[in-house]
């Protein structure tokens, strides 16, 4: 019988389990891939909304570092103000909501000493009458918020009713010759709408449809899936 040399069978055995090491590390790594690609949804982060921490009748449901105004048509009657520091620049920016009969609604921001009625950039008649007065069934918040994440607030104007119909006016704050809140755009005829922590502005439509959106360079982006 014919030997074979040591060596050559340690080799061997060495060459064996080698290959054995690597398909099983293959096997192992496209099992794992498989897991992962099922696994990488993204998970939103829903904590910390506003109406988690009030009973009020939110138009527009945000992180509870927003802060908010609302009204109802009869609440309107009373002055109600909110103070913020935009830019934490250590100088506060003041916004009145109230009823400014006869005129209807005003909404009075101030900013560098000058103010402008924010009610006037609103391209919107659905909830008032024809006196330009906020119809019974609907409500008023103002919210403000960093909408894009750049460390400066947004104002967000919300009017309608909870599971009717909301519409929601998007102002930016800059400097500009006599005018400091610019009116960006709306997101119209939703039944729900709410900030998440991601800074994903989700919506439910009239129509019972889910849709989401951003607010990018200034301006209202619909993101689609």
């Amino acid at each position: 019988m014919r030997r074979i040399p040591i060596a050559l069978l340690i080799l061997a055995v060495g060459l064996l389990s080698s290959c054995w090491g690597q398909k099983k590390k293959k096997s192992e790594t496209s099992s794992t891939d498989s897991i992962a690609v099922v696994q990488s949804e993204s998970t939103e982060r829903v904590d910390e909304l506003i109406s988690r921490q009030t009973n009020d009748p939110l138009l527009f449901d945000a992180p509870v570092k927003a802060r908010y105004l609302l009204s109802s048509a009869e609440e309107l009657a009373q002055n109600k103000i909110v103070k913020f520091d935009f830019n934490k620049d250590g100088n506060e920016e003041v916004i009145l909501l109230s009823r400014d009969h006869p005129n209807g609604v005003r909404i009075l921001a101030e900013r560098n000493d000058k103010t402008q009625n924010l009610i006037n950039e609103i391209p919107e008649g659905f909830f008032f009458d024809q006196y330009g007065e906020l119809k019974p069934e609907y409500s008023i918040q103002v919210t403000i918020v960093d909408l894009d994440g750049d460390n400066k607030c947004e104002v967000v104007i919300s009017i309608g009713a909870q599971q009717k119909r909301i519409d929601s006016f998007i102002f930016y704050i800059e400097d500009k010759e006599n005018v400091n809140y610019h009116y960006v755009g709306s997101i119209a005829k939703t039944k729900e709408i709410r900030l998440t922590s991601n800074r994903d502005i989700l919506v439910t439509t009239d129509a019972g449809e889910n849709e989401n959106y951003n607010l990018l360079n200034r301006e209202i982006v619909k993101v689609v899936q």
